[in-house]
C-alpha cells in the first residue's frame, strides 16, 4: 500500500507515523510493518509510506470453538501441571513456560507486538518487536516472594469463573493477566 502525502511538513510527518499502528490494526496483524520516509528538506520529495501487513491471527470463531471444546479443560490441566513443575527446582523453567502460555492454551490468544520508531539518516524506521520486560532480578524476586502464591489464588478464582457463562469474560481477562501476576511479564 503506497500513499503519497503533499509536502514534507513536520505535522504531516507526525500524523503519518501516528496512523501506522491504526492502519496495521485495521488491516490485520502488526507483524511485518515497516516503512521509511525521507525527511531531507533539500530533496523536496513527497514522503512515501510503505506498509506491508501480514495477517496471521487466529479468527474469532476458531478461538471460540477452541475454548468451548478444548480450551477450558486443557487450561485447567496446564495450570495444575505448571504448578507442580514450579515446585521442583529442576523443572521450574518448564513450569514457568507452561504457566505463561495459559492464555494461549485457553483461547489461542496471540502475544502482543510493540512498535518502535527511530530516525536513522533522515528516515524514520518503524520496527516491531515484543514488549520490553521488567529486569530479570526483580521478576525473580517477585516470583519467589509473591508471584507463585498470588498466581495460585488468581488462577483458582479465574478457573472457577470460567465454569460459569455469566462470569466467563472476567475469567478470560484474569487468565490473560497470568504472566503479569506470576512473573511481571508484559504481554
Amino acid at each position: 500500500m503506497r500513499k503519497a502525502l503533499s509536502g514534507p511538513t513536520s505535522a504531516q510527518f507526525r500524523d503519518c507515523i501516528a496512523m501506522l499502528p491504526v492502519a496495521a490494526m485495521i488491516f490485520g496483524d502488526n507483524e511485518g510493518v515497516s516503512h521509511a520516509m525521507s525527511s531531507d528538506p533539500q530533496r523536496q520529495i513527497s514522503p512515501v509510506v510503505n506498509v506491508s501487513v501480514q495477517s496471521n491471527r487466529t479468527p474469532f470463531l476458531i478461538r471460540a470453538f477452541w475454548f468451548v471444546l478444548i480450551g477450558w479443560w486443557l487450561s485447567g490441566i496446564a495450570i495444575a501441571i505448571g504448578f507442580v513443575l514450579c515446585v521442583m527446582i529442576v523443572t521450574l523453567p518448564i513450569g514457568l513456560y507452561l504457566l505463561h502460555r495459559v492464555p494461549q492454551i485457553q483461547t489461542l490468544r496471540d502475544r502482543s507486538t510493540e512498535f518502535t520508531y527511530k530516525e536513522v539518516d533522515g528516515r524514520v524506521v518503524v520496527s516491531t518487536g515484543r514488549v520490553r520486560q521488567v529486569p530479570v532480578l526483580f521478576r525473580a524476586m517477585w516470583f519467589l516472594l509473591v508471584g507463585f502464591w498470588l498466581t495460585c489464588v488468581w488462577l483458582s478464582v479465574a478457573y472457577a469463573l470460567s465454569l460459569t457463562i455469566i462470569l466467563l469474560p472476567f475469567s478470560i481477562v484474569m487468565i490473560d493477566r497470568v504472566p503479569a501476576v506470576l512473573t511481571l511479564q508484559r504481554n
